[in-house]
């Protein structure tokens, strides 16, 4: 079972993304920041396969906390969502604009996680 490390600081996003990803069959390690996704990240022995993250949250952001997850866990994979109008996101991380299906959700994890690794892992 591949294993979700999801990070959003908004708690109805976070509810719907676990429904979703749950549902896709993924085992999920929950984070109401990038602070607290971190740590679980560090205290969790398994593998974790990505990192779903929103950009905008306090403390840290989804783009710091990808770049030090990815320094951490080489081979993890990243995607940043957000439902901000403008997002700056490096070109190496795949993003998924707000709002989405559940679908097109499950369909763009699936190719995250079938992709090679982010760069420097």
């Amino acid at each position: 079972m591949k294993v979700i490390l999801l990070a959003d600081d908004e708690e109805l996003a976070r509810q719907v993304l676990t429904t979703v990803l749950r549902r896709g069959g993924y085992q999920l390690l929950i984070a109401s920041d990038g602070d607290e996704a971190l740590d679980m990240s560090r205290r969790y022995a398994g593998e974790i396969d990505l990192l779903v993250s929103d950009i905008y949250m306090p403390h840290m952001n989804g783009v710091e906390l990808a770049k030090t997850l990815v320094k951490e866990r080489p081979g993890v994979r990243v995607l940043l969502v957000s439902g901000q109008s403008v997002v700056d996101v490096p070109p190496d991380m795949p993003f998924l604009a707000k709002p989405f299906t559940a679908q097109k959700l499950q369909h763009v994890v699936e190719q995250v996680l079938d992709s090679p690794p982010p760069a420097g892992s």
